[in-house]
């Protein structure tokens, strides 16, 4: 009586686990979407950037791109911001293990750097930096300056304009798939681990696959704390840079 009673139990479990995903998928293909994608706004930056020389000369460059810089040298680039900006919009540059700060007409409006929040090293962790920009700096000179003890000095990135969500948004469309499939890896790893372990101690069984569990799961957390995501899920990116390198 007790497995007939559980077998219905399994039954009614399976048919309302269906009926669930039935609706999610059904609801999610079929619905009108609720147009919240207006929310999310990312282009790239299209001014025209010039690099400003110790000596005052000034010289075009392209984002993304290079110029010839020693390491730990400042390197400065400026550009006139866009005649007309909506409020809550950002700039987003890509640091290249580079201290960053940004002056809008001669004011200090953002500054990134780590260095003195690292155990090892003297660079700053890769990172993506948001410059918020509003109304009453429509036309005003930006100027970026960068520095790193790298041979990241001189490099530049595509900068995006837009709203955080929707950087991340477009990020996501662009290298979300690497950060699934690394998520995806890390589960296996550790289901190969688990079941060789139990394998190990309950039959006394010695499985080749756990040595394999244990290499995809180096791999899995490089590939993880490698993420361009990888400032969205720890605080520290300092300790996430090195543990990169370690892995």
């Amino acid at each position: 009586m007790r497995n007939k009673r559980q077998k219905y139990i399994n039954c009614i479990f399976a048919i309302l686990l269906l009926i669930v995903f039935a609706y999610f998928i059904l609801g999610e293909l079929c619905l009108s979407p609720d147009k919240l994608d207006r929310n999310y706004f990312c282009t790239e930056y299209s001014g025209e950037w010039e690099r400003v020389t110790p000596d005052g000369l000034r010289e075009p460059v392209t984002m993304p791109g290079k110029c010839e810089a020693d390491r730990d040298e400042t390197v400065v680039v400026e550009t006139t911001l866009p005649k007309t900006i909506d409020e809550g919009r950002y700039l987003c540059f890509k640091s290249a293990k580079q201290d960053m700060r940004f002056y809008i007409d001669g004011e200090l409006r953002q500054e990134y750097s780590n260095r003195g929040n690292r155990l090892f090293g003297q660079m700053s962790a890769a990172a993506y930096v948001f410059l918020e920009i509003s109304a009453k700096d429509a036309g005003k000179n930006l100027c970026v300056e960068m520095r790193t003890d790298s041979s990241y000095s001189g490099i530049f990135y595509t900068v995006y304009y837009g709203n955080t969500m929707g950087v991340w948004k477009h990020l996501f469309k662009k290298l979300g798939l690497e950060l699934v499939v690394a998520f995806v890896t890390l589960i296996l790893s550790v289901i190969a681990i688990i079941g060789s372990v139990t394998l190990r101690f309950c039959y006394h069984r010695k499985v080749a696959l756990e040595y394999l569990g244990w290499g995809i799961l180096v791999a899995a957390v490089w590939l993880i704390t490698n993420s361009v995501f990888r400032q969205l899920i720890f605080p520290n990116l300092s300790i996430i840079n090195d543990i990169t390198f370690l892995m």
